[in-house]
């Protein structure tokens, strides 16, 4: 998994997770592509599209990520249960 990070001229960085199994060094290659072209670029991975412009771009970094850095899905906390309680009811003469 790596994280893309796309400095811009101006504005914001703009920042993408890809999920896929590709390598650091091949990620840069087929990014790089991306400065030759002249018109509007669109980049997707499995959960963000960006659309860009390549000649706004300033930079390109690409990161690996270690598993640990992944999304971790949460599970909500389990519902407390109030106990059961019985009542005995018995019946004094």
């Amino acid at each position: 998994m790596n994280r893309i990070l796309i400095s811009l001229k101006c504005g914001e960085s703009v920042q993408l997770t890809d999920d896929e199994d590709m390598s650091k060094d091949q990620l840069l290659e087929h990014l790089s592509s991306l400065f030759s072209i002249n018109s509007v670029s669109i980049l997707k991975t499995k959960s963000t599209s960006v659309i860009i412009r390549p000649s706004d771009i300033s930079s390109i970094t690409v990161e690996e990520l270690d598993g640990v850095q992944q999304e971790e899905k949460s599970t909500p906390p389990p519902k407390d249960e109030p106990e059961q309680v019985e009542d005995i009811i018995t019946d004094m003469d």
